[in-house]
């Protein structure tokens, strides 16, 4: 939805006649000029263009693609491999930019974070928010034990993992029944598919699957049937898992007393890695209300506005929900547009 958003809002400017919209286009350099942007240096395919204007808005992606720079900031630094940023964006260019003009920046050390799944028939990186939720599942750690209610808010899901190494779902036969696991189903020749792909791990016995995984087959083994003995009581007595409306909204209301938890029982048994990926960085340039770029020495940097990853997040630490990023760039991005409207008198001048 958030894609179908931004192209209707980009279809809206190329259909008003009154913006230039240029692709394939590079930002190289902000000019400033006694601590006011003046104007930008891009690079159009091999052309270097200077572009001097009363005023600049950044409206670009963080570092989640720039693995030096994951480990240089994020407090728990997984790779870049797992994050769910577009494969061509988030290298993190424009923030360091700005960071060698001295913009202040704010809450670098936290990211995005969203479990991630690689779907069993394509192998494509997609969230495993409501794969996790289900009944028949638990998720372990590489020594076979759980770590988290996995049903939580997908945001606190990276405080628990390893940031260095994959967790495993583990799942029966009755979950692929009765849910989806990414875009599987239950045919026999889907499963049989992702199995042989390598993107799902099967076993007729819990020691065997632990085997293929590398697990201590006691350890899961243990963890099995502890989980399995909470199920009959429908309360998980070690971290929660469906003990308040939210875990439970996105559960299977069917399940009596938890909707969150079932058996992992009937062979065959499953498993799939579970990444501590990331639908991008939370910190980056400090703005105030107005969406300007504060300077590391106090106020503001005049005629510079920025908002969308590029920026900290209004909302701190947390993740609230579904639209915490693309929200805030958008209202955002409106305050700082009608900030500098008020503020510009003269048009933009562009030289080679």
């Amino acid at each position: 939805m958030g894609c179908s958003l931004i192209a209707q809002l980009l279809l809206i400017c190329k259909l008003s006649n009154r913006v230039t919209i240029w692709t394939e286009s590079a930002l190289c350099d902000m000019l400033l000029e006694e601590d006011k942007a003046v104007g930008v240096e891009l690079r159009k395919g091999d052309e270097r263009w200077t572009v001097r204007s009363q005023a600049v808005f950044l409206a670009v992606a963080g570092f989640a693609r720039n693995q030096g720079m994951r480990e240089e900031y994020l407090q728990k630094p997984a790779s870049a491999d797992w994050t769910l940023a577009h494969s061509s964006g988030d290298d993190g260019n424009v923030l360091k930019m700005m960071v060698s003009k001295r913009a202040k920046t704010s809450l670098l050390q936290e990211a995005w974070g969203v479990p991630v799944i690689q779907d069993p028939l394509d192998g494509r990186k997609i969230p495993g928010i409501f794969e996790l939720s289900k009944p028949h599942c638990i998720l372990v750690n590489q020594c076979g034990r759980r770590f988290c209610s996995e049903a939580r808010p997908y945001g606190d899901y990276n405080l628990d993992a390893d940031a260095k190494a994959p967790s495993w779902l583990i799942l029966d036969s009755v979950y692929l029944r009765k849910y989806t696991l990414g875009s599987l189903s239950a045919q026999e020749s889907k499963i049989e598919m992702a199995v042989q792909r390598g993107y799902l791990t099967r076993s007729s016995t819990l020691s065997g699957l632990a085997i293929q995984l590398r697990i201590e087959p006691d350890n899961l083994t243990r963890t099995l049937d502890e989980w399995n003995e909470m199920c009959e009581g429908g309360k998980d007595i070690e971290f929660g898992k469906g003990g308040d409306e939210y875990q439970r909204f996105i559960g299977d209301e069917s399940m009596k007393p938890n909707p969150n938890m079932g058996t992992i029982s009937v062979p065959p048994f499953y498993a799939i890695p579970v990444f501590p990926g990331d639908a991008g960085t939370k910190g980056g340039l400090l703005t105030d209300e107005k969406g300007r770029v504060l300077h590391e020495n106090g106020g503001v940097i005049d005629g510079l506005y920025a908002s969308g990853n590029v920026t900290a997040s209004p909302f701190g630490k947390s993740s609230i929900g579904a639209g915490i990023t693309i929200g805030p760039a958008m209202t955002f991005a409106y305050t700082a547009v009608k900030h500098l409207c008020e503020k510009l008198e003269n048009g933009i001048t562009v030289g080679n």
